[in-house]
């Protein structure tokens, strides 16, 4: 298969790489879309010497091409479109078993960081990554969903946002529109901030009730 790889000062490489195999408890996914994050920036542009042979991208979608002996067709079923959840961790520490594996106390997998990710024919993950996509969104939706809209989302949770609340949204990027969106949707009133005529413009369009730049 071919994958991406960061050569570092912004250039890349596309690559030949062995097709995966699954073992017993692995899942083969075949890409269909990989999203770009910000964070994909730093190693996109750090030094040479900081250059690993790592296929890169953190926000796979596609569909199940084949899973290994001990993953039951209930688990993963063959051509199903799913998300993949990027961090995996043991599954038994007091993190992995509350859904943070990426802070588990043993170690964790990022894939696209020190896994290989998604920009790629396939991808080799784990079940419990596997989020079921719905017909109705897009693979690529489902690529930014698998991050930066799961971040916004994650984070409005925690917050127990809701018809009582006026947020004000500082930034007006992917994660940011997100959260402006979905805090709509919880019924939130949404000031939004953003430099970019562009931004707030897309912020307006998405439910903010007001959009300002910071500067003014």
């Amino acid at each position: 298969m071919r994958g991406i790889v960061f050569l570092g000062e912004q250039e890349v490489e596309l690559r030949d790489f062995p097709d995966p195999q699954p073992a017993p408890r692995e899942v083969v996914v075949a890409i269909k879309a990989s999203g770009m994050c910000g964070s994909d920036l730093p190693p996109y542009r750090a030094p040479r010497d900081a250059f690993r042979n790592i296929i890169r991208g953190h926000e796979p979608c596609g569909d199940i091409a084949s899973h290994g002996t001990a993953v039951s067709d209930e688990e993963a079923p063959i051509g199903r479109r799913v998300m993949v959840h990027h961090y995996s961790g043991c599954g038994e520490c007091k993190y992995c078993r509350v859904g943070y594996s990426q802070l588990c106390l043993r170690g964790h997998l990022v894939y696209g960081a020190n896994a290989h990710g998604g920009h790629a024919d396939y991808i080799l993950v784990r079940p419990h990554m596997l989020v079921p996509l719905p017909d109705a969104i897009s693979h690529e939706e489902g690529a930014a969903i698998s991050c930066g809209t799961g971040t916004a989302y994650d984070a409005l949770r925690r917050l127990s946002v809701s018809g009582r609340d006026t947020l004000a949204i500082f930034g007006q990027g992917p994660v940011g529109l997100s959260a402006t969106m979905l805090a709509r949707a919880m019924g939130a009133r949404v000031i939004a901030f953003d430099p970019s005529p562009d931004r707030l413009a897309l912020a307006t369009s998405f439910g903010a009730d007001f959009a300002f730049d910071p500067r003014e």
